[in-house]
């Protein structure tokens, strides 16, 4: 897992590039700074600090400020994660 957020580009700042996160078991190939979902939902992640996952309920359009490692799982309405 790479940490771009390094110098200019850092952890604070707005986000220079943005990717699609498809939940699955593997860790993200990149640290993302947040996370938002298009529609309502529930997530499965884990923190870049945590060992255990855990289960946050989202509203459409929210932002999570979490720097996820992994993202295991989404309910079927929830879509649009960034």
């Amino acid at each position: 897992m790479t940490q771009p957020y390094i110098g200019e580009d850092g952890a604070m700042t707005p986000a220079l590039r943005m990717f699609a996160i498809v939940p699955s078991g593997n860790e993200l190939a990149v640290l993302p700074k947040a996370i938002r979902a298009d529609t309502a939902g529930s997530v499965t992640l884990q923190a870049a600090g945590d060992t255990v996952p855990v289960t946050i309920n989202m509203v459409a359009g929210e932002i999570l400020p979490i720097r996820a490692r992994l993202v295991t799982a989404a309910t079927a309405t929830l879509h649009g994660l960034v």
